[in-house]
């Protein structure tokens, strides 16, 4: 009979996979190459990385548990009743060592697009065991050691619980949000201050544009000059005037959000927070910090991918636009996100153009005022202590990821800032 001590190893091996699964998932720091924006990251943050509230991991981890137990107890050299014990439950486990792994990887393949290298090495090792389970068993069956395969009925409660488990994924969507605590340890982070507004280069064509600039009436004072806005409990510090805000000056509760414009979560959460700004008009607003996925000005990136290939040029805009006239931040920022995928460049490009005139400079070129900015909020993104966008900033806890519906935000922010809503709303 072939040597059952191959299962144990390649059982132990995936359990320490989904072991470290696991740990990330409760604040570990990660796997190697499970940065954001990886296939890993999308794959684990996907419905699919959880049945339910469970982590599929855990799930994991009990059925390699599992296999190892009983592939020792096959191995047993004192007790044939022992051995015979761990051959038959290897058998039940075979549907769901291979049913799983085929079921997870074609996800991955199929539906997420996006493949994570430690998630196909767990299920490529659940293949091999089965493989050498199987195997073992035709060995036996032809010695005649064991009479295995006149159990095949053990197969059925595998097998039902594989099509239970696939049919819980399809039909329950879990969590995919989370309301924590911060856990950064950074001192209290501080931004420089928001960039000049630029002086255009003066050509015939910008010409009358800078003279109808110059002709307006010099913008009023930014109303959140004085304030200060403070997450993580206090380690967070911002300048009211630092970066753009959302919302009524006067409101008590200024949230920060770390945002991407080209990142579709991001703009689904956006749309909540419009909801939630009309829900609260007089107790809440919203600063706007972009904190984009392209490593041409995020070094936490480090592939750039066709989804967020111009997520720097975006953010450069917005923030080109606020620098010249805070005024009409509103309106870019409504332009930006009224559809749920990004307009192209060119379009905002244009758009910012009609604006602020000819303070917008080419977004896809570097500037070195504004990437400064870039740069202080990916710090800030760093200090959130998330590893998740989009991140909405409390003053104690962080939002991470995408709540399903406003309700939820709702929920969230009346638990937390203890708001209420405006008669009628």
């Amino acid at each position: 009979m072939a040597n059952p001590m191959a299962v144990t190893a390649l059982a132990s091996m995936a359990l320490a996979v989904a072991i470290w699964f696991l740990y990330r998932g409760i604040g570990g720091r990660g796997l190697p190459g499970c940065g954001p924006t990886s296939g890993c990251e999308a794959v684990t943050r996907s419905r699919w990385a959880r049945c339910g509230r469970v982590p599929v991991a855990g799930l994991g981890s009990l059925v390699y548990i599992l296999t190892c137990i009983a592939s020792l107890s096959a191995n047993a050299s004192g007790s044939p009743e022992l051995r015979r014990a761990g051959w038959l439950t290897l058998l039940a486990l075979v549907p769901i060592l291979a049913g799983g792994a085929v079921w997870f990887i074609g996800l991955q393949w199929l539906v997420i697009r996006r493949i994570c290298r430690w998630c196909m090495v767990a299920h490529f090792l659940a293949l091999l065991a089965s493989v050498c389970i199987i195997h073992a068993l035709g060995e036996s069956q032809a010695s005649g050691a064991f009479v295995i395969w006149q159990h095949w009925a053990l197969l059925i409660p595998g097998t039902v619980a594989l099509a239970l488990l696939i049919a819980l994924q399809i039909k329950i969507e879990p969590r995919t949000y989370a309301v924590v605590r911060h856990t950064g340890k950074m001192s209290p982070v501080r931004p420089s201050p928001p960039p000049p507004r630029q002086e255009p280069v003066d050509t015939p064509a910008t010409a009358d544009l800078e003279a109808e600039r110059n002709a307006k009436p010099t913008l009023a004072a930014n109303p959140f000059a004085g304030r200060t806005v403070t997450a993580a409990e206090g380690r967070i510090i911002l300048r009211g005037d630092a970066w753009p805000v959302l919302g009524s000056p006067k409101a008590p509760h200024v949230l920060i959000y770390l945002f991407d414009y080209t990142c579709k979560e991001c703009r689904y959460v956006h749309s909540l927070l419009d909801q939630a700004m009309q829900r609260y008009p007089l107790e809440l607003a919203v600063m706007m910090i972009p904190v984009p996925r392209d490593p041409l000005c995020n070094p936490m990136i480090k592939t750039r991918e066709k989804e967020h290939a111009f997520a720097c040029a975006y953010a450069r805009l917005g923030l080109m636009v606020w620098g010249a006239d805070r005024s009409k931040y509103a309106e870019f920022d409504l332009y930006m996100f009224k559809s749920p995928h990004a307009p192209m460049l060119g379009q905002a490009r244009v758009k910012a153009v009609e604006l602020v005139g000819a303070a917008i400079t080419n977004p896809e070129a570097p500037h070195g005022e504004i990437d400064a900015m870039i740069g202080k909020a990916v710090e800030l993104f760093k200090s959130a202590g998330t590893n998740i966008a989009p991140t909405l900033l409390l003053p104690d806890r962080a939002v991470t990821g995408r709540p399903p519906t406003a309700d939820h935000l709702f929920r969230v922010l009346e638990q937390c800032l203890k708001l209420e809503p405006q008669q009628g709303a």
